[in-house]
């Protein structure tokens, strides 16, 4: 069974492939060469480094290193899919961010699976220096003329700790072999139904709720021209009422209200079912 941080550097390979073909239609190879040192990582000269923080955590817990070739070659190529041939050098290397952003925040959905709590990006940073701890896997990115693309993926030790406490949690309900064969000479205890024990352990489980008053795709060329003052057009009339959306579900309708200062939703709507389902699609 793999580690908590090898899961991780798979999802982080998985989704940085996903999302440069997203962004620039083509299919790119990630692989993961194997742990380095950061002796060997500081060794490289003009690095970029990422220092990426998570909602759970205070420091950053994901740091992502790349020579000045690689990231320029890979924002570069996303601006020119974009029909932008003469980005400046800051347009380019905030594309890579945004690239290495979208990628960071699947790899931070995984992180909160296996602590089962909502986990999503905090604010990332640019960082000076390659970290003396944690743990560094050098990756090669190949796109499909053949090019190759060398950065490294660092996981702090805080976040291993972290995972690891999680994974060496014993299971209370599994009963060990000393229990096991009590079982089998006394008579088994009245129990609550489990149905109603398994709702109420739901009733506590905490879902993100979110209000979408409409949606828009842009090109990436107009999304980076995007300053203070822009106005984008969504796909919804301002008198048609907005979503109601629980963990990427539509679950209702409604208008919306001021209470107190507060922006709330007046519920007009619940959605059935089936419709639900196909909101999932």
């Amino acid at each position: 069974m793999a580690s908590p941080d090898q899961l991780l550097v798979e999802e982080f390979t998985k989704q940085l492939g996903l999302t440069l073909e997203g962004m620039l239609g083509q299919s790119w190879t990630i692989d993961a060469a194997g742990p380095v040192t950061s002796e060997t990582v500081a060794a490289e000269t003009d690095l970029h480094i990422w220092g990426q923080r998570l909602t759970m955590h205070a420091d950053p817990l994901f740091r992502v290193m790349i020579g000045p070739a690689g990231w320029k070659a890979i924002g570069g190529s996303a601006l020119q899919a974009a029909g932008i041939d003469d980005a400046s050098e800051s347009d380019v290397l905030s594309t890579y961010v945004e690239i290495l952003s979208q990628a960071l925040s699947g790899v931070a959905r995984v992180v909160g699976s296996h602590m089962g709590k909502e986990v999503g990006l905090a604010k990332g940073a640019e960082e000076t220096s390659v970290p003396s701890r944690g743990r560094i896997i050098q990756l090669r990115a190949q796109d499909p003329e053949g090019k190759e693309v060398g950065l490294y993926f660092g996981i702090a030790d805080q976040l291993i700790r972290l995972l690891g406490e999680e994974e060496e949690q014993p299971n209370e309900t599994t009963p060990t072999k000393e229990r096991s064969a009590e079982s089998t000479t006394e008579a088994p205890k009245s129990a609550p139904p489990a149905e109603n024990s398994k709702m109420d352990l739901l009733m506590d489980v905490e879902m993100p709720v979110s209000v979408s008053f409409g949606r828009a795709q842009l090109p990436l060329k107009d999304v980076i021209k995007l300053t203070t003052g822009s106005i984008v057009e969504l796909n919804r009339n301002v008198s048609e009422p907005v979503e109601v959306i629980v963990n990427n579900c539509v679950i209702a309708r409604g208008e919306v209200v001021v209470v107190e200062g507060n922006y709330g939703i007046r519920i007009h709507q619940i959605v059935s079912r089936a419709e639900r389902i196909r909101s999932l699609d």
